[in-house]
C-alpha cells in the first residue's frame, strides 16, 4: 500500500507510512454445555391385557385412577382423550371422568399404539373404520387368551 501524504495548514507535507490494520483473532467459541435435565419417567409396556382382573366398583373414574390402571402418565391420557375424541364427562371444575366403555376405548387404543405399534394416525384410521368391531376384536381376543391360560393351568395340574 502507498504511504498517506498530509498537508498541515502552514503547507507541510507529512508522510505518514501506511502501516497494515491488526488482524484480529477470532475467537473460537466453545458449544455450551448441555443443561443436565430431569430424566423422563420412562414406564413400561404391559403385555397382555392391561385391564386384567380388574372389576369396576365405581361408575366414573377420576384420570389419576385410570392411568395407575394403564401405567401410564395422566398427560398421555389426556392427549388420546383429545386426540381420539373420546366423550367423557367433566365436573364443573374441568376434571375428566371416564366410564368403564371409556376405560375400555382406552384400552384398545392403549393396545393398539403401545403393544402392536401403530403410529396415531394409523390407530386413528383403524378405530374409526369400525369403532365397534375393533373393540369386540380386543374383548374377543383378551377373552380367548384368558381361556388359553386357564387351560394351560387345567394342563399342568393333570400333569
Amino acid at each position: 500500500m502507498q504511504p498517506t501524504v498530509v498537508l498541515t495548514l502552514f503547507g507541510e507535507e507529512y508522510i505518514i507510512p501506511h502501516s497494515p490494520k491488526p488482524v484480529k483473532k477470532e475467537r473460537i467459541q466453545k458449544a455450551p454445555a448441555p443443561i443436565a435435565k430431569k430424566p423422563r419417567k420412562k414406564l413400561k409396556v404391559v403385555e397382555g391385557d392391561v385391564l386384567e382382573g380388574w372389576k369396576s366398583d365405581k361408575q366414573y373414574h377420576s384420570i389419576g385412577e385410570v392411568a395407575t390402571l394403564f401405567n401410564a402418565n395422566v398427560s398421555l391420557i389426556r392427549f388420546w382423550t383429545i386426540e381420539f375424541e373420546l366423550k367423557v364427562r367433566t365436573t364443573a371444575k374441568g376434571n375428566r371422568l371416564y366410564t368403564v366403555e371409556n376405560i375400555f376405548e382406552l384400552r384398545s387404543i392403549y393396545r393398539l399404539v403401545k403393544q402392536l405399534g401403530y403410529k396415531l394416525n394409523g390407530a386413528k384410521a383403524k378405530i374409526k373404520e369400525d369403532k365397534k368391531r375393533t373393540l369386540e376384536r380386543v374383548n374377543l381376543e383378551l377373552s380367548l387368551r384368558k381361556l388359553k391360560k386357564q387351560l394351560n393351568q387345567i394342563r399342568k395340574s393333570l400333569q
